[in-house]
């Protein structure tokens, strides 16, 4: 039960630094 909300917080975390990653490149792409 314990391990639940963890890997739930770690696949979040995963995402949000994936989509960041995605929009600075987008951005850069976007500025060059």
């Amino acid at each position: 039960m314990s391990l639940c909300p963890v890997i739930d917080e770690s696949k979040i975390v995963g995402v949000v630094i994936l989509t960041g990653i995605a929009f600075m490149d987008n951005t850069f792409i976007v500025q060059s």
